[in-house]
């Protein structure tokens, strides 16, 4: 197979969507990343093996420190241990997910308080990093149709 125009399209970092609780927070975040580790568990049923069973799924957040009750700082201070549902959309805002860029969602539990402070300096601006735990494998998915199933919203 031929990829058309020297090879597949890079996915860059000048665009993000990242849908917490149905609130976008890509103004604050410097990096975000979808991961995946080994699980804990010693034991994977067939069905975990054919669902992405046997690992463990994080969203790994860098964000700026901001104490705006506004900030996505300040959710992430006020929600810890909460499970909420994300949306994570890597190539940016749009009206819906495409084939050319899916929108990948799910639940995810807040994890541990962010970091507050940093280092001196006048022009020293703070930030956090935060490694959340994902309720598996996110879905993938293309299409508003797609989005509305995913979200329970049909």
């Amino acid at each position: 197979m031929v990829l058309p125009n020297g090879g597949s399209k890079r996915l860059k970092g000048n665009a993000l969507s990242l849908k917490i609780d149905q609130t976008d927070f890509w103004m604050d975040v410097t990096s975000c990343k979808v991961t995946n580790d080994d699980a804990d568990s010693k034991v994977v049923t067939f069905y975990d093996a054919a669902n992405g069973g046997g690992k463990a799924y994080t969203l790994e957040i860098t964000a700026i420190q901001s104490l705006d009750p506004t900030s996505f700082w300040s959710y992430a201070w006020d929600n810890v241990g909460k499970t909420v549902p994300y949306v994570y959309a890597p190539k940016g805002v749009a009206d819906a997910p495409t084939p050319d860029a899916p929108w990948f969602v799910g639940n995810v539990t807040i994890g541990a308080p962010p970091e507050l402070g940093g280092d001196a300096g006048e022009d020293e601006e703070y930030t956090t990093d935060l490694k959340w735990k994902l309720d598996g494998k996110p879905t993938k998915v293309t299409s508003a149709a797609e989005l509305a199933t995913a979200l329970g919203e049909d």
